[in-house]
């Protein structure tokens, strides 16, 4: 969920999902949001790598539809090349109880290490991979992760905490 723009490593991460699905070949991603001028890239590269039965792209979604996807989903990626500077996307998921994949230069990766809320990796094909199969591959982590998950974003990022800060910054 975010704006399908090159600054998201969507074609790197498609490629890792690509290796994912083959130990996973029921897998879906879903990738929801406006485009940025790089989703023709994106759909040729899905279907260069035969995955157009794999990966959905679904355009913007509004909040109702925004809840609904966050429901269906079991892992929210955000792996980004440099300049993510917050990562609001993976707030939204850790709020709604989803594990986040997100990447070493997405601006809250540490706090969502820390905090077990998911797993950060590298802008890497193999690297991704690996960290899906990994993730995916142990549903109770990914529960511990998801609950993790809402404690963090509460305790981090709803209005109270936040205007703590602002307060004494």
């Amino acid at each position: 969920m975010g704006r399908i723009h090159p600054r998201k490593a969507l074609d790197v991460f498609i490629k890792g999902f690509a290796k994912f699905v083959l130990h996973f070949p029921n897998a879906v991603f879903l990738i929801a949001g406006p485009d940025f001028g790089h989703e023709s890239l994106l759909r040729l590269l899905v279907s260069k790598l035969k995955l157009n039965d794999h990966i959905r792209f679904l355009g913007y979604v509004n909040d109702k539809e925004r809840k609904h996807l966050l429901a269906a989903t079991d892992i929210l990626e955000l792996v980004s090349w440099p300049g993510e500077n917050f990562g609001l996307a993976a707030v939204e998921a850790m709020a709604s109880g989803i594990p986040v994949l997100v990447s070493e230069h997405v601006g809250i990766c540490h706090e969502i290490e820390s905090d077990g809320a998911g797993c950060v990796t590298k802008v890497e094909e193999n690297a991704i991979s690996k960290k899906l199969i990994e993730m995916i591959s142990d549903q109770e982590k990914l529960v511990e992760m998801g609950n993790a998950g809402k404690i963090s974003a509460r305790k981090r990022y709803e209005i109270v905490p936040v205007a703590r800060l602002l307060a004494t910054a």
